[in-house]
């Protein structure tokens, strides 16, 4: 049902971007409703943590794709979606799910939503739940180069509030936990820091 929901929601907003209906601004509110229906089903009916991860997923590619909902109503369903995924059962998929709700405040268009505070205040929490998660288990040092990347990427996004001091300080903070952490369960991620460290290097050659 969520996956019905969230087509109708690409429908409508489909035609409320048709120039041949000539009707735009007239599907807004039942792209709206559409997408409101789609959150009460993932609140009432999905139960499964899985399924509940991929839902966060799935409804975050389809609101970034949207381009008729007034802008009180994008932050709404935003917001509420950013608010799901950092209340999933594990802490890692918190991690990750914040992450991705992330894209929900900065388009890849100019002329979409770019809110960095909003794209800032996910990255942050995504370090409170990362750093949660490794005291557990030295295993999660992942989430903290998933992060990393986020940052790099919104970076190069050209967001503002993303800054150089931001990302040489989670650079220093990954490598100490890369350190140490348990390299045989970590491998990995350790592999993917070393990845993110070379692609650091050649942008500032590049430069």
């Amino acid at each position: 049902c969520l996956r019905l929901w969230l087509s109708a929601a690409v429908a409508a907003d489909a035609c409320d971007q048709n120039p041949d209906l000539a009707c735009q601004g007239v599907y807004e509110p039942i792209c709206y409703e559409f997408l409101t229906q789609a959150l009460i089903t993932f609140e009432e009916d999905i139960t499964d943590s899985r399924a509940q991860a991929q839902g966060i997923i799935v409804m975050v590619g389809t609101v970034c794709g949207l381009t008729c909902l007034e802008e009180e109503n994008y932050n709404n369903i935003g917001t509420k979606i950013t608010q799901h995924g950092a209340k999933l059962l594990k802490k890692p998929d918190q991690c990750r799910a914040v992450c991705t709700c992330s894209h929900l405040f900065w388009s890849s268009k100019e002329e979409g939503v770019r809110e960095g505070r909003r794209v800032l205040e996910c990255l942050q929490k995504c370090l409170k739940i990362a750093d949660n998660c490794i005291q557990s288990s030295t295993s999660h040092v992942g989430l903290f180069v998933d992060v990393l990347d986020k940052y790099l990427y919104f970076f190069g996004c050209g967001c503002e509030e993303i800054s150089v001091q931001f990302i040489q300080s989670l650079l220093t903070l990954c490598a100490e936990h890369v350190k140490f952490s348990d390299a045989d369960t970590t491998e990995e991620a350790r592999r993917a820091f070393k990845n993110t460290v070379r692609y650091v290097k050649r942008k500032i050659q590049n430069r």
